[in-house]
């Protein structure tokens, strides 16, 4: 049986205590043994790649979904009302 993944390449996220800084979802990482997990980047301030778990990503402890169309690419530039969106989701 396939297990449909939650999170999908392009997908964007939001660290709960850092939410101007947008991590999108680069591609899937094939650990044998292991819950699925997914390289993030993020281009601002400086360019970042970090590895996490698909559990961390669905916690809303730790991230939030940026919602919208896949786009790939986090050169978005965000308006401060998406941000204070975002900021009052965490608060």
């Amino acid at each position: 049986m396939v297990r449909k993944q939650k999170v999908a390449p392009g997908d964007q996220f939001v660290k709960a205590e850092d939410p101007a800084t947008v991590w999108v979802v680069d591609h899937p990482v094939d650990m044998p043994g292991l819950p699925p997990h997914f390289y993030l980047t993020c281009h601002r301030p400086r360019r970042r790649t970090i590895m996490l778990a698909e559990s961390a990503l669905a916690d809303r402890r730790l991230f939030r979904r940026v919602t919208g169309e896949r786009s790939g690419t986090s050169e978005r530039h965000w308006r401060r009302n998406d941000l204070d969106r975002i900021v009052g989701e965490t608060e």
